[in-house]
Formats: structure tokens, sequence, C-alpha cells
């Protein structure tokens, strides 16, 4: 018995020391030994060691997100009343910045009424030199026709610089009804191109010159056509003195009536009348759609 007992004894001291030296420990599982490395409460533990901090972090990250619910947008949807605000806000802008166009506009175009003070110079000159009787007599009597005429023809052109409206323009129906109606219409549908604008006022000015300037113009017309005439001749035949009377006279109507262009288009008061009664209707339109604008 007593060698039975030491047997079992060095059996297992020789299989403890075995497994210690070849790596292989022994683990009770359940009380049984065990060569995959311990229990697995062990074996979990262990292996939660192994972790290192990031991945520690990535797994609590995965855990919050795979908990997330989708967050919905939600879009708040616009009032009528607020639609209808921020379409004025935007119109009431729009009119306020054609109103400081329009007054600019019609600031240019005021100082257009002038004359134009280099055409009043070289009128001066060749009305100088026609009613001289000298340059008459120095001018070669077979060239003295065509440069009357020559003259004449180039002040009828100046008349037209002075007024600043393109020569040769003939006297019709000024249509300043027309211009102020249409104006007033692009005012009122809110949509006022900038350039539609500023032409109409161009346009106002013409007819406020060809009103004011109408006898110095239908004065200046009858000049050009005279020199035509004279083109047409081919000896004065001794009417010179009488032809150089009669073109002094009909320059000295022009120059009164250039003085009269003057006095009238400076006291003209239809430009600025009807640049009030497009600031007038802009502000009128612009006060009612700032009603609709609803403010914070």
């Amino acid at each position: 018995m007593k060698k039975n007992l030491i047997f079992m004894l060095l059996f297992f001291t020789f299989s403890y020391s075995y497994s210690q030296v070849m790596g292989e420990p022994t683990v009770r599982y359940r009380g049984k030994t065990s060569k995959d490395g311990g229990s697995a409460f062990e074996r979990g533990n262990k292996n939660k060691s192994k972790e290192t901090g990031a991945d520690r972090a990535d797994n609590r990250r995965r855990d919050r997100t795979s908990n997330k619910k989708p967050i919905k947008k939600v879009i708040k949807q616009k009032s009528p009343e607020k639609i209808k605000s921020d379409e004025a806000q935007i119109i009431v802008s729009r009119l306020k910045k054609n109103r400081i166009q329009i007054l600019e506009d019609f600031k240019k175009v005021e100082i257009k009424r002038i004359l134009n003070k280099e055409s009043i110079k070289d009128l001066e000159e060749i009305k100088s030199e026609l009613i001289s009787l000298k340059w008459w007599r120095t001018t070669k009597r077979s060239h003295r026709l065509a440069k009357v005429a020559s003259k004449m023809e180039s002040l009828s052109d100046l008349v037209f610089n002075i007024l600043e409206v393109p020569p040769g323009t003939k006297i019709t129906a000024t249509g300043i009804d027309i211009t102020r109606e249409v104006m007033e219409e692009i005012i009122k549908s809110e949509k006022i191109d900038s350039k539609e604008i500023s032409k109409l006022i161009s346009k106002m000015l013409f007819e406020d010159k060809i009103k004011s300037g109408s006898q110095v113009i239908q004065l200046s017309l009858a000049f050009k056509e005279f020199a035509k005439d004279l083109r047409n001749r081919q000896k004065l035949k001794g009417e010179q003195k009488k032809l150089k009377k009669e073109i002094e006279k009909q320059i000295n109507n022009i120059d009164k009536e250039i003085e009269n262009y003057e006095n009238k288009i400076n006291n003209y008061e239809s430009l600025s009348q009807r640049k009030k009664e497009m600031i007038s209707l802009l502000d009128n339109l612009i006060k009612k759609r700032e009603v609709d604008i609803i403010k914070d």
C-alpha cells in the first residue's frame, strides 16, 4: 500500500514538472485540468487585458453609434405672410436703388441743358467772316459762292451742336406725354430697367430742347437750304452786296433765337416737373410695399 502511494506521488510530481518544462500549464477547469490556458472566464479576462486604449475607445464609439436613432431634419415651412414679407423686402430694396439711379440720371441730363461753349466759339468765328466786307473782298470771285455756301452750312451745323441735338433735326410732335406715360408704366410694373429709364430721361431732355429751340432750329435749317441754293448759282451778277446783307440778317435772327432758347431751356420746368412726378410715384410704391414687410 505504501509502495502504491509513493508511486502515485512520484507520478504526479513527474507530470507537473514535465508540464512546466514543456510550457503547458495544467489548469483546473470544473475539477479537471485544461491545456488551453485556463477557464473561459480566465481566458476572457486575459483577452481584455490585451486590448489597447484605442481599441476600447473604438468599442465604446461603436456601442454609442449603434444605439443612436437617425435624426430627422425638420424644415420649418414659411407662412404665406412671411413669404409675402420677403418678396416685399426684395422689391423695396430694388425700388430704393432705382430711386437713387433715377435722381442721378436726371442730374446728368439737367447739366446738358447748358449751351455748348466750344461750338459757340466756332460759330462766332464763322459769323465774323460772313459779315466781314474784308473777307468777301479777299476771297477770289471764282471761289466766292462755294466758300460762302460752305461757311453757311458749317454755321447751320454748329447751331445744332450748340443745342447738342443731331444736325438736321426736324421739328415734329414732341410726344412728351407719351414718354411720361411709358415711364410711369415701367415704374408701376416694379420691373425697372435702369438703361431703359436713362434712355427715357434723355428723350425727355431732347423733347425739351426741341420745344425750347423750335425757332432757332427752323432758322438754321432754312439757312442751310439757302446755302444749297447758292451752290447752284454760277455767278452773283452784281448781287454781292444784297446777298451779304441777307446773310447777315439771317445770322442776326439765329443769334437772337439762340439767346431765346437759352432763356427758355433754363426756365423750362417740364423736366423738373417730370422728375418730381417719377420720384413721387416711386415713393408711393415703396410705402405701399413696406406695409407688407414683417418687422422682426
